[in-house]
């Protein structure tokens, strides 16, 4: 007889000869062995547990465990002709069956994914739109839980890869896919950062559905930042700081709500520089934001808007008249590379000239020990009502400048103290920190009333800082000032 034709009957009775050792989790018995096939299959034994499956090797009478592993589900396929034993396989892994459960799941892997995780039923929330010119974000696409509240993934694939979106994805489509590798983004050492989906496979459009926007107003949102995640928000929020580069073509703003009543670095609004540009906000600004994603840097909780039509201002602070004295107007002190288009801009808003003499500009060095002066440029002449004065640093190559600082300009946190006769301030700007006094080359120590930053320079080739609107000069730097595409030499 040939072994490939062994009978049931024949093996049950070779199998009675040494009754099988079993190890159920449940204390099940496993007595019998089906052939199918020319392979064994073992039967079905007790749910979620492993140990129970058992395999006749080749011309034997003894039976032995199967590979078992913790991990494993309870059944292995013995592919091989009759009861001559080749290799052990062990059945897929039960999947979540929800796509809340399946998204969960997805969100609590790291790496290649093998088997691929399916995930059936998501919906697709939002679409990026395309980024500003260098930026270093990746463009991708969310998809969520069904509902307005519910697990949400970031698959960090550009919608235009038509490699992983065999349909484009849409915001309303009912999706299935399966994830093949995941990744947390790696700025804080891999420790409380954004979770990525970075590759999939098989993308399919079985439907349409929506997501509505969970409010979060009154959730302290940086506490759950690892909840709400990627998930689609809205939220009504007061600006509480001046403008911060938050990455490249991205300004960011710290913000209050009813639920996080004290500003704080870990709760920023961010949106893309020509967005806040546009919008004109300072400190004091109540804004709405809605259907937008919950994007995250580290641990910071970043509420964000790519598009200009997902935020609406309330109210600001009054319109700020054009101050009546000289004013530091604009800068941009930090570029890519070489800085090599370092300046600073003064201006005379007021209807009539004003004498420079005794005036000087002084770039102050905001050392933990102590801010101090570190280079300056003498003014003279006079400077016409509306006139702007242009003063660059050593190599920069900005033209139109009058006055050179002997020294390149430092990238904070520092400063410039503009200082009429006597030592008076005229005005004073601080960037990338708080400073509220100086002492300049000799021992003079000057105190600094406008001591508060007026914000970060953003390190792109035409984005700066300067006066929003031109000229104001509201004694509150943080309202004062904005990230925005600089003018040298021109009114902002």
């Amino acid at each position: 007889m040939k072994k490939t034709t062994l009978s049931i009957l024949a093996l049950l009775a070779l199998a009675a000869c040494d009754p099988p050792r079993n190890r159920s989790d449940a204390g099940t018995p496993l007595d019998a062995f089906v052939v199918r096939n020319d392979a064994y299959v073992p039967p079905g034994t007790d749910a979620g547990t492993m140990t129970d499956a058992y395999v006749l090797p080749m011309m034997t009478d003894a039976y032995v465990p199967p590979m078992t592993d913790a991990a494993r589900p309870d059944a292995f396929v013995a592919m091989a002709d009759a009861y001559s034993v080749d290799a052990y396989v062990p059945r897929d892994a039960p999947f979540a069956s929800t796509p809340c459960e399946q998204i969960a799941a997805v969100r609590a892997t790291s790496g290649a994914l093998s088997p691929a995780y399916p995930v059936t039923g998501a919906v697709v929330s939002y679409v990026m739109p395309v980024l500003p010119t260098g930026a270093t974000d990746p463009r991708g696409v969310f998809v969520q839980c069904p509902g307005s509240a519910g697990p949400a993934l970031f698959l960090a694939i550009s919608p235009d890869d038509t490699t992983a979106f065999s349909t484009p994805p849409t915001v309303g489509q009912v999706v299935s896919f399966s994830v093949t590798g995941t990744a947390d983004t790696t700025t804080s050492g891999g420790t409380g950062d954004q979770h990525r989906v970075t590759s999939i496979t098989g993308w399919s459009v079985t439907g349409s559905g929506s997501i509505a926007s969970e409010g979060v107003s009154a959730v302290a949102v940086p506490s759950m930042i690892d909840t709400y995640e990627s998930e689609l928000i809205s939220l009504d929020a007061v600006i509480a700081s001046s403008a911060t580069a938050a990455g490249m073509g991205f300004t960011s703003f710290q913000i209050t709500t009813p639920g996080v009543t004290t500003a704080s670095t870990d709760f920023r609004l961010r949106m893309t520089t020509d967005v806040a540009a546009s919008l004109g906000l300072v400190a004091g600004c109540t804004v709405h934001v809605e259907g937008t994603p919950l994007w995250r840097f580290t641990t910071a909780a970043q509420p964000s808007v790519w598009r200009a039509s997902e935020i609406t201002v309330g109210s600001c602070p009054s319109a700020c008249t054009p101050a009546s004295h000289l004013v530091i107007n604009e800068m941009d002190y930090d570029q890519m590379g070489a800085d090599t288009a370092e300046f600073v801009e003064l201006h005379n808003p007021t209807a009539s000239a004003i004498d420079l003499t005794g005036h000087v500009l002084v770039a102050v060095n905001g050392l933990a020990a102590g801010a101090v002066e570190y280079s300056r440029v003498t003014l003279s002449g006079s400077l016409a009502a509306g006139g702007y004065l242009l003063v660059t640093a050593t190599g920069s190559t900005v033209p139109g400048a009058t006055l050179t600082f002997p020294d390149t300009l430092q990238n904070g946190p520092d400063g410039f103290l503009l200082l009429g006769p006597g030592n008076t301030v005229v005005d004073a700007a601080m960037y990338e920190g708080v400073i509220a006094s100086v002492t300049l080359t000799g021992g003079t120590v000057i105190s600094v009333s406008e001591s508060a930053s007026v914000g970060t320079d953003p390190a792109t080739a035409d984005q700066g800082l300067g006066r929003t609107p031109n000229g104001c000069d509201r004694d509150t730097p943080g309202a004062d000032w904005s990230v925005r595409t600089i003018t040298p030499g021109a009114a902002n």
